[in-house]
């Protein structure tokens, strides 16, 4: 390791794959980034299959056109009920549609748009393959509310 003279600390080294910073114990490269990891010799291996679509999802940016969908479905969602979670959101989206972490953001551009609220609680998700996952409540400020 390198040593770095202005604070008297080790510098990590680097993946020479990603440039990413190496855990304790990983020589040059992320196990995940080498292409000779037992996990990719068989392309057909539901490790390789796993690695792959975490990859695609880590990898998941939304365009504008994304973020206008999902803007849409929140508010369609709303419309519909009076609570609901992400998975409500994902359903009214297709299978199909990219995952991404932005999910949070679009929600709470939603709630500082006075259209829906946390209610503070949490509940499994129902999505098949999401493990069930501990998600948000939220509230609708368009359904279910007399003004």
């Amino acid at each position: 390791m390198e040593l770095d003279r202005t604070t008297t600390k080790t510098k990590a080294r680097k993946c020479d794959v990603c440039a990413r910073p190496m855990l304790a114990g990983q020589v040059k490269r992320h196990g995940v980034c080498d292409p000779s990891h037992p996990a990719y010799l068989n392309p057909l291996d539901g490790n390789a299959a796993g690695m792959e679509a975490s990859f695609r999802s880590a990898e998941a940016r939304w365009t504008k056109a994304h973020q206008a969908l999902v803007d849409k479905a929140v508010e369609d969602v709303a419309t519909d009920k009076v609570f609901f979670t992400v998975d409500d959101v994902y359903q009214l989206l297709g299978e199909d549609f990219p995952k991404s972490k932005g999910m949070a953001s679009r929600l709470t551009l939603a709630m500082s748009a006075g259209l829906i609220s946390w209610t503070g609680t949490y509940t499994n998700s129902q999505r098949p393959g999401n493990h069930g996952q501990t998600l948000k409540l939220w509230r609708s400020h368009k359904k279910g509310i007399k003004k």
